[in-house]
């Protein structure tokens, strides 16, 4: 089950790092981009030769969709792209729906950024 996890956790990062970018703030960039990132690479490390739960997978991919409206990418693209992934899993393994970014999460990622300031 370990190849499940990072295969998973690999094609939402790999997407993040194949997506182009068209938000030049670059604290913007730092704190809706590239601490939800750490946060899924952390999640990794953390989660080891375990499973992800169900509830981590939906975190994930909230977090991917914030992070895909962060780089600009447009709705109907962003929503091919979650569900291009999404299909890349067995059904048993695919989580139930992608999750709206916005729904009960701060800063929209499921990875908080950290404090600024």
């Amino acid at each position: 089950m370990e190849r499940t996890r990072t295969t998973f956790l690999g094609a939402v990062l790999k997407e993040i790092a194949c997506t182009p970018n068209v938000n030049f703030d670059a604290e913007d960039y730092r704190r809706r981009v590239i601490e939800p990132v750490r946060g899924i690479r952390k999640l990794d490390q953390e989660v080891g030769e375990g499973e992800l739960s169900e509830e981590q997978r939906r975190d994930v991919l909230r977090t991917l969709k914030a992070v895909l409206d962060a780089k600009g990418v447009d709705g109907a693209e962003r929503e091919e792209r979650l569900a291009n992934l999404a299909s890349r899993f067995e059904p048993s393994e695919r989580p139930a729906s992608i999750p709206d970014s916005r729904a009960g999460l701060s800063g929209g990622t499921a990875f908080p950024s950290a404090p600024l300031g």
